[in-house]
């Protein structure tokens, strides 16, 4: 189903990155690998509220580029066709896809291609957990919740650690 209008988010960008890239920590490929990871963060340029978050996502990793012992920089993919996002992901040499709220593109799409190519993909959008996006973050009252989709993170070949899923809402 392609959203008409964007979809909330619960939390600031600013507090998303700052448990994403907590969360990235526990996952051990990153970890081994001891590379500066690479977080893309996919957003559409067209869309007012897309390149909002694209703009606040890169002012907070740059504000906070190690956590946890990972160094992380960014790199923005512009989207206005899922069609070409492979190609696009290949040319930017991503670790992690971040992904911002989009209109008219299909979320399971984007997540299904990221996790074919071996990226995990993260948003800030709760509804995305459920089409496919492995790791994402909602309100439970007044506290933050870390979502996790397994079945995502599988196929991205991801390996979390059980600690980050004990303390994640599951949902496949």
């Amino acid at each position: 189903m392609h959203g008409q209008t964007s979809d909330p988010m619960p939390w600031s960008v600013t507090a998303q990155w700052k448990t994403l890239a907590k969360v990235m920590t526990f996952e051990r490929h990153l970890v081994a690998a001891g590379d500066t990871v690479m977080v893309g963060i996919i957003y559409q340029g067209k869309v007012r509220e897309s390149d909002l978050v694209r703009q606040q996502l890169t002012q907070a990793i740059d504000a906070l580029p190690n956590v946890g012992g990972l160094a992380y920089d960014h790199v923005t993919i512009d989207i206005e066709d899922v069609g070409t996002l492979a190609t696009q992901l290949r040319q930017s040499r991503v670790d992690v896809l971040y992904i911002a709220p989009v209109r008219a593109l299909d979320v399971a799409d984007i997540a299904a291609i990221c996790h074919n190519m071996g990226h995990i993909t993260l948003t800030g959008v709760p509804r995305y957990v459920a089409k496919g996006v492995a790791i994402g973050m909602d309100m439970k009252g007044d506290s933050l919740e870390l979502l996790v989709n397994r079945r995502a993170i599988r196929q991205a070949s991801a390996d979390l650690s059980s600690r980050v899923l004990a303390l994640a809402r599951i949902v496949d």
